[in-house]
């Protein structure tokens, strides 16, 4: 089932939530959730909605991994925590 590797063991486990975790898991990797996301501005890693949909996204030079921000270590303290470039950006809205 495409998604469920997304889901955390131990956090589903302790919470009693895997069968609806692996639930969303697999909705999000979809064919219509994929569709959702592309009319967001999201790519869709479905083949069959990129196929539909590729024409309007610019095309990528160069991919890219967290490890060229530092890794999840440096990205999390940099953009998620406390303070950090995600509060920043969103202090307005709040």
């Amino acid at each position: 089932m495409a998604g469920v590797d997304t889901v955390v063991d131990t956090v589903v486990d302790r919470r009693g939530t895997r069968k609806a975790a692996e639930a969303l898991a697999s909705y999000l990797f979809s064919e219509d959730a994929q569709q959702i996301f592309a009319e967001e501005g999201f790519r869709p890693t479905n083949p069959t909605v990129w196929e539909r949909v590729k024409d309007r996204f610019a095309p990528v030079k160069q991919f890219f991994s967290v490890k060229d921000f530092g890794g999840w270590t440096t990205v999390n303290s940099t953009f998620f925590d406390n303070g950090g470039l995600w509060d920043h950006l969103f202090a307005q809205s709040r």
